[in-house]
Order: structure tokens, then C-alpha cells, then sequence
């Protein structure tokens, strides 16, 4: 690998320069899985930069394991400027384009070879603030040992907190519980009866913000046939069976960039593959009753949001029939290969129905 020049040439020395020497302990070992597809040069960069000026404990190390996802960048051009400071690593993972869920399973399988402690997330157009893993060790290991830590993020052109947008108030009522960890953390247990729930209905975390024991993901993988959208939330609720506790922090440490963004970008309804996101969120809603053994509540939610998303489809697909012939063409294929015919037709009379009527509500999802 060629570092003829650094992008930490100006900044001031860190903790990662001056407090990680080599020492004889044995050392915590974190992992930040990256998968890898962008088509504008630079944003990987400023994503490794921010994992490795982290002001970290004395005894952690990070590898970085970047896995390159048939991106029209290569990862390999990328980092060519990058100068890892010691003991960090970073390794890189290229595979034909096979989708996020695939990219990330791919850097757990490496996690689990090298044995990482600790495992966190960053999608390669995120940044992280230079606190994030400091903190969210802090908090993983104070009170219960947690072993799902995530904060808040914003999302640029879109949101300045997640939290405050799916008003993470309202959801716990005031039942997480304090955390007391070093630094003022503004920590707080999920309550153990709401996770589930919560995370189903709200998507609680975004994977940048994410950071985990690696005991626990063994054998835990994204549902590789999600491409376009619902693998995340998905894994989270696999998560949230098998974890002890999870915990979360109010500070925002991640901030979420402009790169391409599979799901961001479909999120028109004009957009050529917005009936792939509908498709992914179907199969998501389906997996998840196949898979979960779901409360009387849950069981419900999911059901409504079954018939929201078919609704929906179905609309879309007899509106592309006179706006967009190419989407309709789209639209039939997918109804063949996901086997969607099955519901199809009530979903469209019920649509046209409602429609008529003026009842349907065409809200986005």
C-alpha cells in the first residue's frame, strides 16, 4: 500500500499518536465493518479518517475491514493516501456487487476470524465524531455490560437528530433507565419489555451508530436477499433476541453523509427503483412474521403494515400502467419473481376501491 502522503499531516496529535503505544497487555481488539460502493472519489477517505483519529483508551485497537462491493471507485485507489497510525489496521474485502447486507456479513465473517471484542458499523459516506468509540466502550462496560451500545445521527438535507424525529421520548414514556458510566455519557438502558417493539416499529438505530460485543453476532448475518431496504432492521430484531441489554446515548457522535445511498435514493416515488424499496419492505415484513414469534401487538402492527405497503404497490404499479411504461415493466417482473401475484389482485381491487371512493390514503411509508 502507497502513503506518500497523509491526510493527518495537519492536524494536532492525538490519542491515537501519543496514547497508544505498544504495550505488552494484551489489547481489546475493535472492528469497524465498512462496506464500500461509491462513485465519487474522496468519501471513503473522510470516513477512515474520522475511524482512525479516535481518541481512544490506552489498550483498544481498531481494524478496519472495508469491503468493496464491485464499487465504481475502488477501495484500493481510495486509501492510498492514508497513513494508519499504530497499532491501527485496515484490510480490504472486494467482491462482486452482491448488496449491502452481503458486503456487511462478509466483514462479520472477518471480524469473527480475527476475533474482535467488539464490533461497530460505518457505512462509507458516515463520519463519526472523535468520541464515539471511546464513549460507547465506556458505556458497554459500566453498569450491566451492555451488548448493543447506538447514539443519535443526523442526516444531512434531511434531519438534524434521528431521535428527535421519531421522538424517542414518546416511544420509552420515561422507562429507560440512567446510565452511569465515565465522561457524562447521557446513557440509558432500553427497557427490556420495549426492545423488541420498539425496534420493529421505529427502526430504533441507523448501523453507523452502531457498536457491539462480538460474542454476540456469531451466527448472526443480514438477510442477504434484502438489497434495497429492511436488511438493518432485520438484524437489529435478531439482535435484540439473543442480546442481554441494549443502550443508547443521546449525544449525537454520527453524522451521515451524501454518498450513494441505496435507500435515501428511492425514496421518490418517481424514482425507477422505488418499487424494488416497496418490494424489499414486503419481504422484510414477511420474513420477520415467519421468522419472530410476534406479541398480539406486534402481530398486528406487522399485518397493517403488510397491507399499507401491497396497497401501495399495487397503486403505483396501475399508476406507472399511463405515467411510466417502463416501471410498469419493472413492476410485472417483480410481481413474477417474488410471487407477489398471490396478493396482487385484492391489493389492486382494494386500491382502485378506495381510490374511487376518494379513502386511500397515499402517504409516504
Amino acid at each position: 500500500m502507497k502513503t506518500p502522503v497523509s491526510p493527518f499531516r495537519h492536524r494536532p496529535q492525538t490519542s491515537i499518536g501519543e496514547a497508544l503505544p505498544e504495550s505488552p497487555v494484551l489489547r481489546t481488539l475493535l472492528v469497524v465493518v465498512i462496506p464500500f460502493f461509491q462513485t465519487k472519489r474522496g468519501i471513503l477517505l473522510r470516513s477512515l479518517t474520522s475511524v482512525f483519529c479516535q481518541a481512544l483508551p490506552v489498550n483498544v485497537k481498531l481494524h478496519a475491514v472495508v469491503i468493496d462491493d464491485g464499487s465504481p471507485v475502488p477501495a484500493r485507489t481510495e486509501i492510498q493516501r492514508l497513513e494508519l497510525p499504530a497499532p491501527h489496521e485496515i484490510s480490504i474485502i472486494e467482491q462482486c456487487n452482491s448488496g449491502v447486507a452481503a458486503a456487511r456479513n462478509r466483514g462479520l465473517d472477518r471480524a469473527g476470524e480475527l476475533r474482535a471484542d467488539y464490533i461497530a458499523f460505518l457505512d462509507s459516506d458516515d463520519c463519526w465524531s472523535s468520541t464515539h468509540i471511546k464513549q460507547a466502550l465506556n458505556v458497554l462496560n459500566s453498569d450491566n455490560e451492555y451488548d448493543v451500545y447506538f447514539c443519535d445521527h443526523e442526516r444531512i438535507c434531511h434531519h438534524r437528530s434521528y431521535f428527535d424525529l421519531i421522538d424517542i421520548d414518546r416511544i420509552f414514556s420515561g422507562h429507560e433507565s440512567p446510565i452511569r458510566s465515565n465522561g457524562g455519557s447521557h446513557a440509558f438502558a432500553v427497557p427490556r419489555e420495549n426492545l423488541f417493539s420498539s425496534i420493529l416499529k421505529h427502526t430504533l438505530m441507523q448501523a453507523s451508530s452502531v457498536v457491539l460485543r462480538g460474542n454476540i453476532v456469531r451466527g448472526c448475518r443480514f438477510p442477504e436477499s434484502l438489497k434495497t431496504a429492511g436488511e438493518d432492521q432485520v438484524f437489529w430484531l435478531r439482535l435484540a433476541v439473543r442480546s442481554k441489554n441494549f443502550c443508547f446515548s443521546r449525544t449525537n457522535h454520527v453524522s451521515c453523509g451524501v454518498g450513494v445511498n441505496i435507500y435515501y435514493s428511492q425514496l421518490s416515488w418517481d424514482s425507477p427503483k422505488y418499487l424494488n424499496r416497496l418490494a424489499d419492505r414486503i419481504a422484510s415484513f414477511e420474513l420477520i412474521r415467519q421468522e419472530f414469534a410476534l406479541s398480539q401487538s406486534d402481530a398486528a402492527f406487522v399485518a397493517g403494515k403488510l397491507q399499507q405497503l401491497k396497497d401501495k404497490f399495487a397503486l403505483l404499479w396501475a399508476r406507472s400502467l399511463t405515467k411510466r411504461p417502463a416501471a410498469f415493466y419493472a413492476a410485472l417482473e417483480i410481481l413474477l419473481y417474488r410471487k407477489f401475484v398471490l396478493w396482487f389482485p385484492s391489493a389492486l381491487g382494494r386500491v382502485l376501491v378506495q381510490r374511487l371512493f376518494g379513502r386511500f390514503d397515499a402517504a409516504q411509508e
